[in-house]
This record gives structure tokens, sequence and C-alpha cells, in this order.
């Protein structure tokens, strides 16, 4: 799903979800993404092998395989013809352009600081997720290099994939954090970075395998509560504008983590290189446990006293002297 598509997708879920649901109903997302990512392969080579098997030669699997892609699309935009999807009203004064809209979302956050600090965190962890996704190859060839690459490979991405689900599963039934959602955010970004650690520094197949499940089972929770977050602290009408920014920026890194981790792995071993960004992640989210404007960014009129504050000219901000709300 194209970054664009995303975001406005997000903005639909508090308009056809209670607010104290968004956990479960993002934790739901996170468990199908799992699954497809699980089902597809295995469907593509099934529709690429059937003419083979029906003993036509070619490579009419292939044209077969990216058409039953092309009519996934075509179903799931039909299937929007019938759903109703509530629109918030926006005020005619709070009609722009895109530069205008862009330029809103971006404001929007800069004075919430501490939905600034959410998304750095998050920009600071795609960043080393983006090492993981070029990495990983590399990892099972050289540190892993007592098994076959195929089957080291495929043994990883298939129990990664279900820590995915599993993850999304967990978030699903229990709902997650009613109150102090952050926690539910950087405790498991905590979690997978100890499992990158461990990942990287070992040398055994199913250990590795056990970590990367690890590590895509606390995604889910993490991304879940953070989405919970925003998808509380921001009004409908404002949603797509300040999500479309907020994916902009908390993605930006990864093509310069992806860049800097070819040269990485070509010049270090890949599993120290993850390693060791591990360790970076984790210290980095531990701190932010000791952030106090971070640990109030579910304090929604405080969030609105600091944006209150940035738009008058020499006033002061409140203080986060409290707990989150």
């Amino acid at each position: 799903m194209s970054s664009t598509k995303r975001s406005s997708f997000n903005a639909c879920y508090v308009m056809l979800v209670p607010e104290a649901q968004l956990p479960r109903a993002n934790g739901m997302m996170q468990s199908m993404q799992g699954i497809s990512g699980i089902v597809a392969p295995a469907a593509a080579t099934f529709l690429i092998a059937v003419p083979a098997l029906a003993g036509h030669a070619g490579s009419a699997g292939v044209g077969l395989a990216v058409a039953a892609d092309g009519l996934t699309f075509v179903v799931a935009g039909v299937t929007l013809l019938f759903l109703h999807i509530p629109t918030p009203a926006r005020d005619a004064g709070d009609r722009g352009g895109f530069w205008q809209d862009a330029g809103f979302g971006a404001t929007y956050i800069w004075r919430r600081r501490p939905l600034l600090w959410l998304l750095g965190t998050f920009t600071v962890v795609n960043f080393v997720m983006g090492f993981q996704q070029v990495l990983l190859p590399l990892v099972v060839k050289f540190d892993l290099s007592a098994y076959p690459f195929r089957t080291g490979y495929a043994l990883l991405a298939t129990v990664g994939s279900i820590g995915g689900v599993v993850g999304g599963f967990a978030i699903s039934a229990w709902g997650g954090l009613r109150r102090r959602r952050v926690l539910g955010v950087l405790v498991p970004m905590i979690a997978e970075a100890a499992g990158q650690v461990a990942f990287g520094a070992s040398h055994l197949l199913y250990l590795s395998a056990g970590m990367l499940a690890v590590m895509f089972s606390a995604s889910p929770l993490a991304n879940a509560h953070s989405q919970a977050i925003w998808q509380s602290q921001v009004p409908p009408a404002m949603q797509g504008r300040v999500f479309a920014m907020r994916r902009l920026i908390a993605q930006c890194t990864s093509p310069v983590s992806a860049a800097l981790a070819g040269w990485a792995g070509a010049t270090f071993d890949p599993g120290l290189v993850l390693a060791v960004l591990g360790v970076v992640s984790a210290a980095f989210c531990a701190a932010q446990l000791f952030n106090r404007a971070l640990m109030r960014v579910e304090d929604r009129d405080w969030l609105e006293g600091l944006a209150a504050a940035a738009t008058r000219p020499g006033s002061s901000p409140p203080a986060p002297t409290s707990g989150p709300s």
C-alpha cells in the first residue's frame, strides 16, 4: 500500500471505530498485513506453476500471477463503492492547496512537541529498520553460512512473518492500553531492539529465527498504540493532512539507511552492524521513558495549550510538571 493511500486509510479509522477500540482495530490491520506476507508468496508460487502443471511451457505463469495481483486491486476498489465512510467536515476557510495543506500538517506537529518527539522516535527506529531489510540476506549468507542460504532465508522470512501475525493477533485480542499508551509504543520498541542485538550476535539459525520472531511480533504492538495516540489526539478533519506529513517525516530516513546499509554490509560484519544499531535503538527508546514531554503526549488539553502558546508571540509554553493523562 502506497504512503498516500495508507495515510488516507489510517485517517478513516477514527470515523468507524470508538476511541477505546483503536488499538484493537489497528492490531487487526497489522495482523492482516502479516497474513498477506505469508499467503501472497505461496499463492504467487502456485499461480506461476499452474501452466507448467497443465503441460504448457514458457513464462505464462508469471503473467497469470501478475493478472491475479491486478485483479485484487479491482476487487478492493469495487468493494469501496459499497461502503460508507463518514467524511469529517472542513471549514470553508480551512481549504487550501497542496502546499497549504502540507504546511498545515507540518505546523500542527511542530507546535505540539510531544507528538514531534513520538514522531522522532519512529524516525530513528525506521532508520534502523532500513538496515534490517538490506542486511538480512547478508546475515544469512555470512553469519549463518553453516546453513544452506535458501533454507535459512526462507526459514527466517517465514518465522518473522508468523511473529508479525502473532503480534497483530495479540494486540487485537488484548485491545491495547487504554491509558499511557506511549508505554505500549516504547516498551515493544525496546524489546524489538533487544531482539535485534541478539539476532545480530547469533550464529545459530534457530536462535536467529526466534529473535526475528520477537522483533516482528513487537512491531505491531508499537505501531497499534502509536496509531491510536495519533488518531485520538488529532481531530478527524485534520488527520489526512497531519498523517501525510507524519508519514513523510517518519520514513525520510529509510532511503538514507538503505544506502548506508550497503556500504556498512560491505565494510563490516553485517551481524555486528545490526547488533550495534540495536543497542543504539534500545538506548534511545529507553531514554524516552524519562522524556517528560513525550510521557504527556496523551494529555490533549496540554498539547492544545502548547499549540496556543506557540501562536502567541512572547508567551511561554506550559511546563510538563505532572504525569500523562
